[in-house]
């Protein structure tokens, strides 16, 4: 039973307690706690939850006032944010890898009267410059045997321990609170992750919220998988990404599913395993790691190798079998185990002796119980994408910014399309304007950014939300994003270029991991190249080149190990050169001629959030790095 089907509400207060009163016993949360693997149940969850909204009230906290959450991914963060909307107040979402000006700027937009901050560091920069933010009372530190001045900086034990007193003093008050949320009080604020460099405070009020994360449990009802209490996910994705939030985390939790948490970016691939998720958001630079991951596994042998590539051909095969004459392919076979009953004899022989040799030990990596394993947060290269379907993952891809919860539209098992995002969500709407660009409105579309009235008027517009992104709908309703409006490049000649285009062609290469394309008031078009240096090194050393990397930097992003820079020696070496040559001129004859890359620039370091040229969810700050690099451009010209 999915009970946001049965039971609808439009609060989230109320969806968690409907939860916890219908599964009371149901395992809630898997987390790794000293070492040792540790899983609460609903019960224990809102225990947790109602002590901290006590422990909010006591403090002051009353309906309507904003609260902040400024912490990595973890069982925290979820308690916090329960606690909060159910004590009234409005969830405030900060990245934790913000600098402390951008904390500032959002404080003084939102005006959080706290913020809960995931680690001990963090907690005492910004409660350093606490009086440059104005309404704030407290730092609440989660980082667990944080001491602070019981005053204004506090551990979350404080809040807890504040709550359990003050509800022997008013046992009702938190729960006459929760129950006086209605529909059109607020929810959260969400910052978008400032592509353009401009922080906006996007503003849902509990009904959109919650209608957000309906139609898209309606949607994939639709489409043959209902979401249920025996569901889990792995929070990967930061909490403070809508999607992972709002589509992952509280789908979930909203049918009485558990949410199982990495321990560290280091060990997601470990923690899989343990978690058994049916249901998994990565971004698609992770899901080629992981695929590049499995390849070297496989290709530690020749036999292995070889192995490894005629299984996938095999996968390839039945895909296209079974691709419709409209592009589109049904995943359904793939959760109920009847995709070789349809292929012909010879193919399904084939299929099943790679399903005993390979694609059931892909489907083990991931736990062996995956059945929507979501990419966002990018587009997804369509090669990547049909190589998964492959392997028996049935991916599936999505459409959506901070703007519209939990996505404005997004594949269903019943019929994905390769290089589309599947049908608008029900109750949702998307107009192609006469320039390309997206519009959308709908029950899980925002309608302003809080105290942000400038920004608010030229973004919504009678109910509609320009959302910035060209695209396009086919004859099926099928939508496709092909670039953002304001990085269309136009060169001298008036050739209108989509950069995204170009950039998911070449970055289907396993040798390029960043490219930034640019060319604007220029005769031809141009790149700067991060290379996947990884490959790089593993190509070469296995043509026994000893590589001196006393130099390079080795870091975890997004869960992957990888090597973030090298030294500018490497990136010299003729043979490096050549390699790179030879990736932009397979991906040159694919593009037209006034779209190709005519010269290019290699970096020899990763661009980075540090350095801010990606945003938390690394996604790369074009027009930030296009004038950091200005002159290494120019040169270019």
């Amino acid at each position: 039973m999915n009970l946001m089907l049965t039971y609808p509400v439009d609060t989230t207060p109320a969806m968690f307690f409907n939860v916890v009163e219908y599964y009371p016993n149901n395992p809630a949360m898997k987390f790794k706690e000293d070492g040792t693997w540790k899983t609460i149940n609903y019960t224990e969850f809102a225990a947790v939850v109602t002590d901290i909204g006590f422990g909010l009230i006591n403090k002051g906290f009353v309906k309507g006032e904003r609260a902040a959450i400024m912490a990595h991914t973890c069982p925290a963060w979820l308690w916090c944010d329960m606690a909060i909307q159910a004590a009234g107040g409005i969830t405030v979402c900060i990245y934790p890898t913000l600098t402390t000006s951008e904390t500032i700027h959002i404080s003084e937009n939102a005006h959080p009267k706290f913020i809960f901050i995931g680690d001990a560091a963090t907690a005492l920069r910004i409660y350093s410059v606490k009086e440059e933010m104005s309404g704030l009372e407290a730092v609440i530190c989660l980082e667990k045997g944080f001491s602070g001045n019981g005053n204004d900086l506090l551990s979350l034990d404080d809040i807890i321990n504040a709550g359990r007193e003050f509800a022997k003093e008013d046992s009702e008050i938190f729960e006459n609170t929760w129950k006086s949320v209605n529909g059109s009080d607020g929810a959260t604020i969400i910052y978008t992750s400032g592509t353009t460099g401009e922080l906006k405070g996007v503003f849902y009020d509990q009904f959109t919220w919650i209608e957000g994360l309906a139609q898209s449990v309606e949607h994939m009802n639709n489409g043959g998988y209902e979401i249920n209490s025996d569901d889990a996910t792995l929070a990967v994705m930061p909490l403070t990404h809508v999607w992972e939030r709002e589509n992952s985390s509280l789908g979930i939790v909203a049918t009485g599913g558990l949410v199982g948490f990495a321990e560290s970016p280091k060990t997601v691939l470990e923690d899989i395993t343990e978690v058994r998720p049916t249901w998994i958001l990565l971004v698609p630079r992770l899901w080629s790691r992981i695929l590049t991951g499995l390849e070297r596994t496989f290709g530690a042998t020749e036999e292995g190798k070889k192995l490894f590539e005629w299984a996938l051909n095999v996968g390839l095969q039945s895909v296209d079998y079974y691709t419709d004459d409209g592009g589109g392919l049904s995943l359904l076979p793939l959760l109920d185990g009847t995709w070789p009953d349809g292929l012909p004899e010879q193919l399904a022989a084939q299929w099943r002796k790679a399903d005993e040799l390979v694609y059931s030990k892909v489907r083990a990596m991931f736990g062996g119980r995956l059945a929507v394993p979501w990419s966002g947060g990018a587009r997804m290269p369509v090669d990547l994408h049909r190589k998964w379907v492959a392997l028996t993952i049935p991916l599936m891809t999505g459409w959506g910014l901070s703007e519209t919860t939990a996505g404005m539209a997004h594949d269903n098992h019943a019929r994905i399309k390769f290089g589309y995002v599947n049908k608008v969500l029900p109750g949702a709407s998307v107009q192609v304007q006469s320039d390309g660009e997206l519009w959308a409105k709908g029950r899980g579309v925002a309608s302003e950014y809080f105290n942000d009235p400038k920004n608010t008027s030229t973004t919504f517009e009678n109910g509609w939300f320009k959302t910035g992104d060209i695209g396009e709908k086919d004859d099926d309703g099928y939508v496709r994003i092909t670039d953002r409006k304001k990085m269309i490049i136009v060169l001298d000649t008036g050739k209108k270029v989509a950069p995204a285009r170009i950039e998911e062609i070449i970055c289907r290469s396993l040798l390029i991991d960043q490219l930034i394309v640019t060319g604007d008031d220029k005769k031809f078009i141009s790149a700067l190249i991060v290379p996947t240096f990884d490959n790089l090194i593993t190509m070469l050393e296995s043509q026994g080149v000893t590589i001196d990397k006393i130099n390079f930097v080795y870091e975890t992003i997004n869960g992957i190990p990888m090597c973030t820079q090298v030294s500018q020696e490497f990136i010299d070496m003729p043979v490096i050169r050549q390699a790179v040559d030879m990736e932009i001129k397979k991906a040159n004859q694919q593009l037209d001629d006034f779209e190709t890359i005519k010269n290019y620039h290699i970096l020899n370091k990763r661009f980075s959030e540090e350095e801010g040229e990606v945003t938390p969810t690394q996604k790369v700050k074009t027009n930030f790095v296009l004038k950091k690099y200005a002159d290494v451009i120019e040169g270019m010209y």
